[in-house]
């Protein structure tokens, strides 16, 4: 594990990895210029205290032969590919843009469906695709302006989002 402060929020970092190549402080080291960014791009101050990234990396392909994030109030949890420090760097960072920028939308920002929503008997909503959105809006929005992405890359990051959705 490791810890990191992002302006007044504990921000934890959690890592298993079956060969022990990614470790916690190395996924802090990649993530914390993100996070800080984010923090700017909120005007400076974060609405979280505590936030927690609990990630897995895994040797072999899941049952389903698929991988990603969730989000889980103020954590979000990471079923990825194990692999080099060099080559997850860039996944964990774009990942973990988005899955933190969940505690804008629809943690703090969220319509009463969200706010009272019943995991025994989902009902899906347009909020859930508008929260969505929104947030994968602005995990890319905060790495140009912040100076963490050309807007080269961006629209390049753009182009295989819609590639990868037709």
């Amino acid at each position: 594990t490791a810890v990191i402060k992002v302006g007044k929020a504990d921000v934890l970092i959690s890592t298993y990895s079956p060969n022990g190549e990614v470790t916690s402080d190395f996924i802090a080291s990649q993530v914390e210029p993100i996070l800080q960014a984010q923090m700017a791009y909120l005007g400076g101050e974060l609405p979280v205290n505590k936030y927690a990234f609990i990630i897995y990396l895994s040797e072999g392909a899941s049952f389903s032969g698929k991988f990603g994030a969730l989000e889980h109030s103020y954590s979000s949890f990471y079923y990825l590919p194990e692999m080099a420090p060099e080559q997850i760097a860039q996944t964990v960072r774009d990942v973990a843009a988005h899955e933190f920028f969940h505690i804008v939308t629809p943690l703090n920002i969220h319509s009463e469906q969200i706010h009272n929503f019943d995991f025994i008997n989902p009902e899906m909503s347009m909020h859930l695709w508008l929260y969505e959105g929104v947030t994968e809006y602005s995990a890319g929005h905060v790495q140009v302006t912040q100076g963490l992405m050309s807007v080269e890359s961006y629209l390049k990051v753009l182009e295989g989002k819609v590639r990868n959705a037709q």
